[in-house]
């Protein structure tokens, strides 16, 4: 198997090689009665190359967001609103990645751990200076252990409606 790929295992070849990540994830909730606030940031960089003095980066990214719902125990569905930005810590190419977004709508619990959001979503790229509106649909699962951890994982989508029919999954 190491030479139907051709050698390209660089461990295997005794090549010297260096990579480092560090990833980072916070989750703070706040629940007052109805009102429910919920801030999230994550972050991630890593960098690979041959030696300390030459690294290339790899994995370059910050995304905060911010959620507000309001429970109605009398509707099936939560209204929602949620704001947001997404950046990198290095610059490329002569400038740094920036979005921000903001989304409004109704999420619903399918079942204890599973929950669907569809909203409304407005988005600004600082970058190419462009405005794109859309639908934003978020499926999430969140389990807690029984030796009192939590397993969560999200899928988010989002589609354009705007004339460059930006698409994105997360």
């Amino acid at each position: 198997m190491y030479k139907d790929q051709g050698e390209r295992v660089s461990f295997l070849r005794g090549e010297t090689s260096v990579a480092w990540n560090g990833a980072t994830r916070y989750f703070l909730g706040y629940e007052l009665g109805p009102h429910v606030l919920l801030l999230e940031n994550s972050t991630d960089f890593g960098q690979l190359g041959k030696s300390f003095g030459n690294l290339e980066t790899v994995s370059d990214r910050l995304d905060s967001d911010a959620t507000y719902r309001y429970r109605i125990e009398s509707l099936k569905v939560d209204p929602v609103a949620s704001t947001g930005v997404s950046t990198a810590f290095t610059r490329s190419a002569g400038s740094r990645p920036f979005r921000m977004r903001g989304s409004a709508g109704f999420q619903k619990r399918l079942r204890r751990v599973v929950v669907i959001r569809f909203a409304g979503r407005g988005q600004r790229d600082f970058v190419v200076n462009e405005n794109d509106y859309g639908a934003e649909v978020t499926l999430t699962y969140r389990n807690r252990m029984r030796s009192g951890g939590q397993f969560d994982s999200m899928a988010k989508g989002f589609f354009g409606l705007s004339y460059r029919k930006v698409i994105s999954v997360e």
